[in-house]
């Protein structure tokens, strides 16, 4: 007990000093020194996969694999394809002097649980551009037979900053903002205690 009280103690106090650093805040002068851009496109395909699922409830174009018969859920009536379950009898004082013997009974359903496998479109490939310009580019998709461009389109723009010998970078959500950061302009960063960068604002 006093080994898991002072262990407790140690925690509390890790805790305490993580979340002082995390607050703490530094604020630096940095200069950019360049940005850099990524853009993908996710490439899918029809996959055939393997799920598993109750055999009245699997997607009637599926192609159904083997099956065995598992429990389902419990009924307090009895029904097809179940078994019945009784605890152990105990008596209940009927008030008038006598006590009944009771049993309580349930009565577990069991159905079949059966592998099925059907077709999804699924990411099979991403294809990437990316450069350090201000100027970015989707890259050209060249699709196989049965391919498609995905939605989930993506790109991350990053600004690198220098600041007192370091470099810290930046991830920039607008293309307009990313535009902003010039190379060569000065701006104000905010660096917690762990040293990310938690925040920007330019010179005047």
């Amino acid at each position: 007990m006093i080994a898991g009280v002072l262990g407790l103690i140690v925690l509390c106090g890790i805790i305490v000093a993580m979340l002082a650093r995390g607050s703490q805040r530094d604020e630096l002068v940095g200069v950019v020194e360049q940005v850099r851009w990524e853009r993908a496109i996710p490439i899918e395909a029809l996959v055939e996969v393997e799920y598993q699922d109750w055999r009245d409830e699997i997607p009637a174009d599926a192609a159904i694999g083997a099956c065995r018969q598992a429990f389902r859920y419990e009924s307090s009536e009895p029904v097809p394809n179940s078994e019945e379950i009784c605890g152990t009898p105990y008596t209940v004082d009927e008030g008038s002097g006598y006590a009944e013997v009771v049993q309580d009974c349930v009565y577990r359903v069991y159905a079949e649980s059966c592998t099925y496998k059907v077709s999804e479109w699924q990411v099979v490939d991403t294809i990437t551009t990316s450069g350090t310009d201000y100027n970015p580019q989707w890259p050209t998709a060249s699709l196989a037979e049965g391919q498609r461009q995905g939605q989930e389109w993506s790109e991350t723009l990053t600004v690198w900053f220098e600041a007192d010998g370091t470099q810290y970078a930046y991830q920039v959500n607008e293309l307009n903002d990313f535009q902003s950061f010039q190379p060569g302009s000065q701006w104000s960063l905010t660096v917690n205690g762990f040293g990310n960068l938690v925040g920007v604002e330019q010179q005047p």
